[in-house]
């Protein structure tokens, strides 16, 4: 479940060189929207939550980039 969203962006009909860039996007993207539904549960400000998750898959793609793994 966790690899399928950004399994999708090579699934739609979109320029080669795009699709890479669609998925770091979804990297981040994701990691963010998670943090954000889950901190009320957790009882911890919500922009807060998605901002540290965010970073977090900040810094997984730049560790992807840089090895130039795309």
């Amino acid at each position: 479940m966790a690899t399928f969203p950004p399994i999708i962006t090579f699934l739609l009909p979109l320029e080669p060189d795009l699709a890479p860039d669609l998925l770091n996007a979804v990297a981040i993207l994701s990691p963010f929207l998670v943090g954000v539904l889950w901190a009320p549960h957790m009882r911890i400000a919500s922009g807060l939550a998605g901002v540290a998750l965010a970073l977090i898959g900040s810094a997984r793609v730049g560790i992807t980039v840089l090895l130039e793994v795309n």
